[in-house]
């Protein structure tokens, strides 16, 4: 498979040195293509047992659950193979592994995608997709930016690293510019109940972005059948959102609490980007 290819050691330190000095630049992404076509079949076929995981229980398999360190996890997509020229020490992200294998498949970072871990990684590439067929937007040359992919993870568990993710966050969305939020629902999405989805949608705000919405399979559904235009969100409550990790919950409510309005005004900025945005995809799918 082109996706496990071993290169030679000096072919593999270039390709890897290129990536990180990309990177240094610009945010590297994943093709929509690619996700939708090779790595769904790489996981299907090598994998079959993780196809139908969530983004969290796959990444639990590949980096190590947190709770059990001493858990062997998966040298997915070669992924341990390669020494991260930034420390040298083994392990890179699947960004730069999938870059190793397929150049073309990894480019400038087109899309911020705002996902919750908790949904299933086949139902996220999917709406992905679709969301490119939505909005015309080539699949191959949408690169997208998630964090599944594209963040380090054996360094995210490193300890007191929480405002550092937070403000890394900030700088990796306002270099895109462009960000579309995954969504499991339209009246009460997980992404509300998380403190990571709302943060990126208020940072996203602060940067007077319009991000763009993409529905999970059963949530269109639904969603073409429904007739509550201008009735979609409920409320939001920035401050009872939860993270997985501690730290970075509070590092994040405190943000919100420093921005101007206090939570508060989080809450009416997050609520009005996103229900802005499901009322112009309700109104383009009742005309389509």
């Amino acid at each position: 498979s082109r996706l496990v290819t071993m290169l030679s050691g000096t072919k593999e330190q270039k390709c890897l040195l290129r990536l990180e000095a990309q990177e240094k630049k610009f945010p590297l992404g994943v093709s929509v293509n690619y996700l939708n076509s090779e790595f769904k079949h790489y996981l299907a076929t090598d994998y079959a047992q993780y196809a139908k995981q969530s983004l969290a229980e796959l990444g639990n398999r590949i980096w190590g659950p947190p709770s059990h360190p001493n858990v062997k996890p998966l040298n997915f997509l070669q992924h341990a193979s390669w020494n991260d020229p930034s420390d040298g020490r083994r392990g890179v992200s699947l960004c730069h592994a999938i870059g190793i294998a397929d150049a073309e498949s990894i480019g400038k970072a087109t899309l911020f995608v705002s996902v919750v871990a908790s949904f299933p990684i086949f139902e996220v590439i999917d709406a992905l997709y679709q969301h490119c067929t939505d909005n015309k937007l080539n699949p191959a040359k949408t690169f997208v930016w998630m964090s599944f992919f594209c963040s380090n993870h054996r360094k995210c568990t490193a300890p007191a690293g929480a405002s550092d993710r937070v403000a890394e966050c900030r700088k990796t969305l306002s270099k895109i510019q462009k960000m579309v939020c995954v969504l499991d629902d339209f009246h009460k999405p997980t992404n509300m109940k998380r403190a990571w989805p709302v943060y990126e949608v208020f940072v996203a705000s602060e940067l007077n972005l319009k991000p763009s919405v993409a529905l999970l399979s059963e949530a269109r559904r639904r969603f073409g059948t429904s007739q509550l235009q201008g009735m979609f969100l409920a409320d939001v409550d920035a401050m009872e959102a939860r993270a997985t990790v501690s730290d970075d919950e509070e590092s994040i409510k405190k943000e919100f609490r420093k921005a101007r309005g206090g939570p508060t005004n989080v809450n009416v900025e997050v609520h009005k980007l996103v229900q802005n945005e499901l009322s112009r995809l309700l109104r383009s799918t009742v005309l389509a």
